[in-house]
């Protein structure tokens, strides 16, 4: 057995703390940058340099990207407003990722990322709360670490993002850290054996809940910043793992509180005692109380829990759909499968998505559609399908990742196949069997060389305005990014998007005109007329012939 005071020691730093750009891959087009992550597995990244070889120059051009590479699951998670983390691959290396960076450095922001902290253990889930006051870590032996900041202060630099690991000068070199178990510090040490005073950089953690099998996903409650007194704060956690009970919420306000787990029995009768490859949180205002969360079993199942805000969760907390079929039919083996690979970190990153409004939850895994649920008519799936949209178009093999823009009007989802498909989502279908999205474009022109095992579409203030980021990491370890809305919905959809804006305005200021006109002369019992002069149509733009196609009233 461990022992507790070294079970969660950071590993020496590792050689290359800021990470470098990579040459673009030759399915990448114009649009997009290619960063290296520095999470492991770039091997034949050029310009780094190799960890057991002190000798190896960072000059040397004879490296190229052609070389074996480590195919892992790759995340990336929100953090600060121009923040993001990420992590995956067997180095336990977690990386914050500058989005500032990324849209001011038009070469594709070389320093736009750095790693902040490295585990001897490899990390396979990271959570940060609303409020950012707690972070979650959960490690592939089974273990969550847990860091709380209840003295964070609103402008303050976060202490997460600080390097705290230091290469040893000198004798008794070590990791470079010891683990107190008393006051739950982690200290540097220098090359003498002695601790150095860091009450400034000092960060308070505490061990979570331990599990037999790897932690696959961790989320908060995104209500926890609703409350007014800190000191009444709960910090619910969604915890997935590969084995029964599969699912629990913990408390993780403190080390005593984390004792009670919410949901567990609950999970084990859901999900047929399997394990959960991975959990979601619907979306949250301050005005709704009521969050959904989703559970996507290692089999493939898919579990919907209605979590009102309660002081008595154990009691008001409940399943709300449990599905009878698979919505992902081949099962995620998790660490039964034998010997990691591209096939089993795409297994692992079929994440349920809710778009920002929380009206949709998009599934990947399936097919080359993306089955999707709709609020309120959960229990009925509908399809975002990839063969209707004509040959060579949409996915040719099966939807991993799914992501929505922060206004909810598009997805971005990729496959197996390396493809970047962007939807436009429906919300004035016909009938409630037409599906919710419909094909726009291929956002990368081709297939990407290591398709993304995950997507995330951000959005940053940038002089005075939001500017968009998609972000993809990638299997082989790099990101790939496209900043400016521009460049990743094309303009044609935009110019029809504000033709429609348009027309419906110019139809509401005709339609008031004429309230108006009406309302004035029945006032003065005269008859109105209109002619032929107030339709619409003479409202209407002449350079489209489908915009023309408006009804007179």
């Amino acid at each position: 057995e461990h022992n507790e005071k070294v079970l969660f020691q950071p590993s020496p730093p590792q050689k290359h703390t800021m990470m470098k750009r990579i040459t673009k891959d030759k399915s990448t087009n114009n649009k997009m940058n290619v960063l290296d992550l520095g999470l492991g597995g770039n091997t034949g990244v050029k310009g780094t340099k190799d960890d057991d070889d002190d000798t190896k120059s960072n000059d040397d051009e004879s490296i190229e990207e052609e070389e074996e590479r480590e195919e892992r699951l790759r995340r990336l998670v929100p953090f600060t407003p121009s923040t993001l983390l990420a992590y995956g691959g067997d180095r336990g290396t977690i990386a914050s990722v500058s989005l500032p960076e990324l849209i001011s450095n038009e070469k594709g922001g070389e320093s736009a990322t750095a790693v902040v902290k490295t585990y001897d253990d490899e990390v396979t889930a990271v959570a940060v709360s609303k409020d950012l006051k707690r972070i979650a870590i959960g490690f592939e032996n089974g273990n969550i670490l847990i860091y709380k900041y209840d003295n964070l202060e609103e402008q303050q630099e976060h202490p997460f993002l600080k390097k705290t690991s230091s290469t040893s000068t000198g004798g008794g070199g070590g990791s470079g850290f010891d683990f107190d178990g008393e006051d739950e510090f982690f200290t540097q040490s220098q090359g003498d054996g002695g601790d150095v005073d860091m009450s400034e950089d000092k960060e308070e953690s505490f061990v979570g809940p331990r599990f037999d099998t790897p932690v696959r996903h961790l989320e908060f409650d995104p209500r926890c910043s609703y409350a007014s007194n800190s000191a009444n704060q709960s910090y619910y956690l969604a915890i997935a793992t590969e084995s029964s009970p599969g699912f629990c919420i913990i408390d993780a306000s403190s080390e005593k509180s984390i004792t009670k787990r919410y949901l567990e029995k609950d999970a084990e009768r859901a999900h047929d005692c399997g394990g959960i490859r991975s959990l979601a949180y619907s979306p949250c205002s301050s005005t709704e109380g009521l969050v959904y969360l989703s559970t996507l079993g290692m089999d493939g199942r898919l579990c919907i829990w209605s979590l009102p805000t309660t002081d008595t969760p154990e009691l008001e907390w409940e399943i709300f759909l449990a599905d009878g079929h698979k919505v992902i039919e081949k099962s995620d083996l998790g660490m039964l499968g034998g010997e990691k690979s591209l096939d089993s970190a795409l297994d692992a990153s079929c994440f349920p998505s809710w778009s920002k409004d929380g009206l949709w939850l998009g599934l990947p895994g399936g097919s080359t559609d993306v089955a999707m649920r709709k609020k309120g008519e959960f229990e009925k799936q509908r399809f975002v399908n990839s063969a209707a949209v004509g040959a060579g178009k949409g996915h040719v093999d099966t939807v991993v990742c799914v992501a929505f823009d922060q206004k909810g009007d598009y997805m971005v989802t990729s496959g197996r196949d390396g493809r970047v498909v962007l939807w436009e989502m429906e919300d004035d279908r016909k009938d409630d069997e037409s599906p919710p999205g419909k094909y726009v474009s291929e956002i990368n022109g081709t297939s990407l060389k290591s398709p993304p095992t995950h997507i995330l579409w951000a959005q940053q203030q940038h002089d005075n305005k939001d500017v968009d980021v998609l972000c993809m990491a990638c299997a082989d370890g790099s990101m790939i990014t496209i900043v400016g809305r521009d460049n990743i919905v094309p303009p044609s959809k935009k110019s029809n998007a504000k033709t429609k804006e348009t027309l419906i305005s110019q139809e509401e200021e005709f339609m008031n005109t004429q309230e108006t006109t009406f309302n004035t002369q029945e006032d003065d019992d005269e008859e109105v007329h209109l002619g032929p002069s107030a339709s619409l149509s003479s409202l209407t733009p002449a350079n489209t012939q489908e915009e023309s196609e408006v009804m007179s009233p």
